[in-house]
């Protein structure tokens, strides 16, 4: 074991995306993108890019997205900070 319990893929381009399904199918993953309509677009199992298969995102039961990130009262915390308890990035 590696002790890295979440993984933060930032960017859900044509590298983030990929890789964020691949590790969304083994063990927990955020994946965080600025573009709202992406991100409710990926959490439908739509890629418009083409990068990834409905049935690939279908299969990453430990993938989530997101465009912001709360903290534990509710406040919008800054998108970079917010990910500093994950075990590993890719920006």
């Amino acid at each position: 074991s590696t002790g890295i319990r979440e993984i933060a893929v930032i960017g859900l381009g044509y590298v983030g995306l990929p890789l964020a399904v691949c590790f969304g199918s083994h063990r927990k993953v955020t994946g965080f993108d600025i573009n709202h309509k992406r991100v409710k677009e990926l959490g439908q199992q739509v890629d418009v890019t083409k990068e990834c298969t409905s049935e690939q995102l279908a299969e990453a039961t430990h993938l989530q997205f997101t465009s912001r990130e709360w903290d534990k009262s509710g406040r919008l915390k800054q998108p970079f900070c917010a990910f500093r308890s994950f075990g590993f990035y890719h920006v």
